[in-house]
């Protein structure tokens, strides 16, 4: 149905259901795009994989983008029947990209509005470097958070396509275009590059937590990007208070 909301215009498909394509298509945009105020506080959900960027599949693949997040934010920042903001995190972290300006940018609205981060119950990698923005973090007993790393994965096919009998020739102009190919073995220099930029990356999510927490560099680094429960939680800083999603809301 998702599909044929996108694409069924172009398809002669007008109506899903007996409900015009274009119409649930929009519906679901400007649902996206919300969020709920109860009693002056705005509830900003930082949920599922997180992205760069979004398409019409994302909200329906349990992604959401850096770019919703940073509207709504704005947004409830900006509204003045709004006083205080409260961030539901529950995710297992994100792309890199467009990461690290998305907190600059909530971070540099801190002070203006109270703003809370309730962890219900997972806020790892990108994620917490979101949830770093609040004035105060808190966390269930059974939460974890942390992973304040970075990884890179890669992936190579070729004894596998050996043993199918497949060869995959490439053709190139320049020594290094492809380094990170699935069909070659990564060469030693293309492992050292990665190897920097991920060390470099990691040193930007430590300023930043170490920034927004108050807490020293030195200290995140010891975490070594663990995934830590509450309590481990609580004693490295990376949040303020242990305590149910119940009572985070009426904190």
């Amino acid at each position: 149905q998702v599909i044929l909301t996108s694409l069924g215009p172009r398809l002669g498909v007008g109506k899903i259901n007996g409900k015009s394509a274009q119409g649930l298509f929009e519906k679901k945009e400007s649902r996206r795009q919300s969020f709920d105020v109860f009693e002056g506080i705005a509830f900003l959900p930082v949920h599922g994989s997180l992205i760069q960027r979004h398409s019409f599949l994302s909200a329906e693949s349990g992604l959401m983008s850096y770019g919703e997040i940073g509207e709504a934010f704005h947004a409830a920042m900006d509204d003045v029947s709004v006083r205080a903001v409260y961030l539901d995190v529950d995710s297992p972290g994100g792309e890199v990209a467009g990461l690290f300006d998305l907190v600059d940018s909530m971070s540099a609205r801190v002070g203006e509005k109270p703003i809370h981060a309730h962890i219900n119950e997972l806020s790892a990698s990108a994620a917490y470097a979101i949830t770093t923005v609040a004035d105060h973090i808190s966390i269930p007993r059974t939460g974890m958070a942390g992973s304040v790393g970075v990884i890179v994965i890669h992936q190579e096919f070729s004894r596998m396509l050996d043993s199918e009998g497949v060869t995959v020739n490439i053709l190139r102009a320049g020594g290094r275009k492809a380094d990170f190919n699935q069909y070659e073995k990564l060469s030693d220099t293309a492992r050292e590059d990665v190897q920097a930029d991920v060390e470099r990356i990691r040193e930007i999510f430590v300023q930043t937590v170490a920034r927004n927490r108050g807490i020293g560099p030195d200290n995140v680094r010891e975490t070594e990007a663990a995934l830590v429960a509450a309590p481990a939680a609580l004693e490295m800083d990376l949040v303020d208070e242990i305590m149910s999603a119940e009572e985070a809301a009426a904190h």
